[in-house]
């Protein structure tokens, strides 16, 4: 779904952008894992945001969108 690459890639960009070593990620053909390695509030709140709107996505697209 491209809503929810657009979303995860711009939250996951915006906080390397702040610090590179904040996360790593890897993508897979079942989706995407995202590995929090130093979490300070301006990425908690980035993160929260994120899956708050994945969340509402998932609302909307029960078959196609899974949040864990």
């Amino acid at each position: 779904c491209s809503a929810c690459s657009s979303i995860v890639t711009t939250t996951v960009n915006g906080i390397l952008a702040l610090n590179k070593e904040s996360l790593s990620y890897l993508v897979s053909e079942k989706g995407m894992t995202i590995e929090v390695k130093a979490l300070d509030d301006t990425t908690q709140i980035l993160i929260n945001n994120m899956i708050s709107l994945l969340k509402e996505l998932e609302e909307q697209y029960p078959e196609n969108i899974e949040v864990k």
